[in-house]
């Protein structure tokens, strides 16, 4: 029959859907209630069963891939070979400049701020030298590098120090492309190292912008193989969104929204059981620190911790909890506002309301119902 040569098909990743419909339906009046991609297949003589997974576990893939050759330089420093070319977006704070020229062609070195494969550098604001300012030759923005006199030096601790003599001490704040809002990121990452291009065909776009709407602004920088999946992720904890792949088969990027419309109204008559109750004590805090602005060189974050609920939260429940949030955000500004979201949840402990109705394809993740 159909399944005689399964064993020689290639299943592994492959598309797949789940549809539910009725006996005695079309296959056309089927519901599709989920899309994704084969993960694995266990089989017996009496059952196959095929293991399916979503599409963001997928991705996998590094973004930083191309690498610093001699090919490209020949006179690359040796520590610098093979190194990917740092993937950046958003304001960069002491990022660590990679020589391309240990052998000064002309008296200068030339170091490279960001792989500009797909965005050029917006702006270079200070190039450091052992954190010291120190004077810039010439900057090709497009190329993304920056070429410094070899003589060119600073002071340190009565010292003149060169260029030529700290080839790895180079670092600079400037800002990678022109997009900083994280949902913008998202979608320029997923176009960029997945092919899915932002159109209707791969997204909704009508959720998606209006998500962009509420987003903050943030960053990126990966200098390792780091995956696409856990790049997103990061940003989806600066923006306090979720990206996720709809029922419907398109991506999707969701920020909570207390104005959002509301997708259903379930009756009385359709609860199935009884409802289940556990409060959110496990989320209660009095306080939170959020890191941001961070010094990429020296791996040190500007922070700052919102108290203004402490003395309330104590007066409530006696005891004190705090929790501490790497983020990549860049200004205080966007690092109070998440603050505020994370306690606007977490300052009260409250109930968790658990409760089963039949099987339906009309309600997705962080859907506003009525009960």
């Amino acid at each position: 029959g159909f399944f005689d040569d399964w064993r020689d098909r290639n299943l592994f990743a492959q598309a797949s859907r789940i549809l539910i419909g009725e006996k005695d339906d079309l296959y056309a009046d089927y519901d599709l209630v989920f899309q994704g991609l084969i993960e694995n297949d266990s089989r017996s003589w009496t059952d196959f069963t095929v293991k399916l997974q979503d599409p963001r576990k997928g991705l996998t893939q590094s973004i930083a891939t191309n690498l610093l050759t001699k090919t490209l330089y020949p006179s690359l420093p040796d520590d610098n070979v093979d190194k990917p070319k740092p993937i950046k977006y958003g304001k960069q704070k002491n990022s660590k400049c990679m020589c391309l020229n240990e052998t000064a062609s002309g008296g200068k070195h030339t170091f490279l701020l960001a792989d500009t494969e797909f965005n050029a550098v917006a702006s270079l604001t200070t190039v450091y030298l052992q954190g010291k300012p120190v004077s810039v030759d010439s900057s090709d923005l497009t190329a993304g590098t920056v070429t410094l006199l070899a003589s060119a030096s600073v002071t340190i601790d009565g010292d003149s120090v060169t260029v030529a003599e700290n080839l790895d001490g180079i670092t600079a704040d400037f800002v990678a492309g022109t997009i900083v809002n994280g949902v913008d990121i998202i979608k320029d990452l997923m176009y960029r190292y997945d092919d899915k291009n932002y159109t209707s065909t791969f997204w909704d776009t009508t959720e998606t912008a209006a998500a962009q709407l509420l987003a903050r602004d943030t960053s990126v920088s990966v200098d390792d193989d780091k995956a696409l999946q856990k790049v997103i992720e990061q940003i989806c904890v600066d923006i306090d969104g979720i990206f996720f792949f709809k029922d419907s088969g398109v991506y999707t990027v969701r920020l909570y929204d207390a104005n959002r419309a509301i997708t259903k109204v379930i009756k009385q008559d359709e609860w199935l059981g009884q409802p289940s109750i556990d409060n959110n004590g496990s989320e209660f805090l009095s306080s939170v620190i959020i890191k941001y602005n961070h010094n990429l060189a020296d791996n040190r974050y500007e922070q700052y911790e919102n108290i203004n609920y402490k003395a309330e939260v104590f007066d409530t429940y006696k005891t004190y909890k705090t929790t501490t949030i790497e983020t990549n955000l860049t200004s205080l500004a966007d690092a109070q506002a998440k603050s505020e979201s994370i306690m606007s949840i977490s300052k009260l402990v409250g109930d968790i309301v658990t409760r089963s109705i039949p099987y339906t394809t009309d309600i997705e993740i962080m859907d506003f119902v009525v009960c």
